[in-house]
């Protein structure tokens, strides 16, 4: 396994970017550009966000040695599922309440709508932004969490600019989801590591637009972001609550993770 930290935060930050541009790869080695553009856009699609986990997924198996046990609980999913779901539900429920009453539904909600764009963004973000760049970074490679996070939630921000429409659109989509994702990052560490929290949150509050009409981009509409801001309280206060009874697991490792350090 590869011993020096500098290598080590190379390879994994080449990984994730090598995850997000699986299309280079598909089009210009596998499939051709010409057979890769005339493929089926939902195939394509799947294609591209199946490779894109697997790939990180295969990293944090490889560090391991490939034991499923030590990876489950490399990413943070062999706990607190339970308390996950609940902690949740209680936070996000401000938005659906709110919106239940102020947001129009939307006309026609499908399965396909739910999988697509709840359940399988707020599970592979998370995975990818939190679980394994947050989390290889921070505990394998011995960055800090505010490096890690900045890297985790500039990637994460920009991902989403394709919801923008012009300069001013582009820079409120990017200041909501990178600040959204250094709020997930801590939170994901704080709540010891647990994945299923954030992972949960994000389904539900991505589940809000599915539902109700919002405004159709991480910016929402002005009754969208008004009980956002209360979701947002609400986690603030359970992560607040949690530090004061547990301490906090960041102490004293905000620019490098001095554990680590010691370990070695």
């Amino acid at each position: 396994m590869i011993k020096s930290k500098l290598p080590l935060s190379l390879f994994i930050i080449l990984i994730l970017l090598a995850s997000r541009y699986t299309s280079f790869f598909y089009a210009y080695l596998i499939f051709g550009i010409q057979d890769y553009q005339l493929l089926d856009e939902t195939y394509r699609s799947v294609l591209l966000q199946t490779t894109g986990v697997l790939l990180p997924v295969i990293m944090v198996l490889a560090f391991n040695q490939f034991s499923i046990k030590r990876t489950i609980e490399d990413l943070g999913l062999s706990k607190g599922l339970k308390e996950g779901i609940i902690y949740a539900l209680i936070i996000v429920s401000p938005m659906f309440i709110g919106n239940l009453f102020f947001s129009p539904l939307q006309p026609e909600v499908k399965i396909v709508d739910i999988l697509y764009y709840s359940i399988w963004p707020g599970f592979n973000e998370e995975l990818i932004f939190r679980g394994i760049l947050i989390g290889q970074l921070f505990k394998r490679a011995g960055w800090g969490f505010i490096p890690a996070a900045l890297l985790s939630s500039l990637y994460f921000a920009l991902g989403h600019l394709y919801q923008s429409h012009d300069i001013m659109s582009a820079i409120q989509v990017f200041t909501v989801t990178a600040g959204a994702g250094v709020g997930f990052a801590l939170c994901f560490i704080e709540w010891s590591w647990n994945l299923w929290l954030v992972m949960f949150v994000h389904m539900l509050m991505n589940l809000r637009t599915v539902f109700f009409e919002t405004g159709g981009t991480a910016t929402l509409n002005l009754t969208g972001n008004i009980f956002r801001g209360m979701t947002i309280a609400l986690l603030i206060f359970f992560t607040i609550q949690r530090m004061k009874k547990n301490g906090s697991l960041l102490k004293g490792n905000l620019w490098r993770n001095r554990g680590l350090e010691s370990n070695n």
